[in-house]
């Protein structure tokens, strides 16, 4: 039976590489997923505290019957407000929504405000916001106060970040397989040393020896 060749060192090295590549590169995809996924949560959420306060100023004007029909706000290009009765009939607005039809159709339960994404065609490319829903009482009765802010720098952010990682997380697995073939290659040198002095060891030569690194690990004790 003819005895099994051994595998090359260049073979462990390219295993143990790969293995290492692929081990970070795993690790990295995770954390590059949660942190995309954090950045859009905290992204989001801001655009949506913005304008729950906006919705909670003009709910409070309303509920003053201080409310003109054109309302007004510092940052009014990145969001707009609207306020809607009970009959769906919009009875204030910001300049970028004159003349618009009530954006949504969604009410509130409660007090509370009702958060939602929402994809507003009549700011232009279907612009995406993040809008907050809420009820208010007025003289005249309940009406519905819509606030909204644009998702659009938000998105453009986490397309940046999500770019970046796609482009670098690819280089940093190639460098940690370079790093760790070097690493190895260095590693295995004394075991090469070993190996061919054993090859030209005969049994009328057996007073050579192979050669010793000074190191005390694993291979030290194999050449010793």
């Amino acid at each position: 039976m003819a005895a099994r060749r051994p595998r090359s060192h260049a073979g462990l090295r390219l295993r143990i590489a790969a293995v290492a590549g692929v081990a970070v590169g795993v690790v990295l995809t995770i954390g590059a997923i949660l942190l995309v996924g954090l950045l859009r949560s905290r992204l989001h959420n801001a655009a949506e505290t913005s304008a729950n306060l906006r919705a909670q100023d003009v709910a409070a004007l309303a509920a003053a019957s201080s409310l003109p029909r054109q309302l007004a706000f510092p940052g009014e290009e990145s969001g707009f407000v609207q306020v809607v009765d009970a009959r769906g009939t919009v009875l204030a607005s910001t300049e970028n929504m004159q003349g618009e039809p009530a954006v949504a159709e969604r009410q509130p339960v409660g007090d509370g405000p009702a958060p939602f994404t929402l994809n507003v065609v009549a700011l232009g490319d279907a612009k995406q916001m993040r809008v907050v829903a809420i009820n208010a009482d007025t003289p005249t009765g309940p009406v519905i106060v819509y606030a909204g802010e644009s998702l659009e720098g938000a998105n453009d952010t986490i397309h940046a970040v999500s770019t970046l990682l796609a482009l670098g997380l690819p280089a940093l697995v190639g460098l940690v397989g370079g790093v760790t073939w070097w690493a190895v290659g260095r590693t295995l040198r004394p075991v090469r040393a070993i190996t061919a002095t054993l090859a030209e060891i005969t049994a009328s030569d057996l007073h050579r020896r192979v050669p010793a690194p000074s190191s005390r690990d694993e291979i030290g004790q194999l050449a010793t």
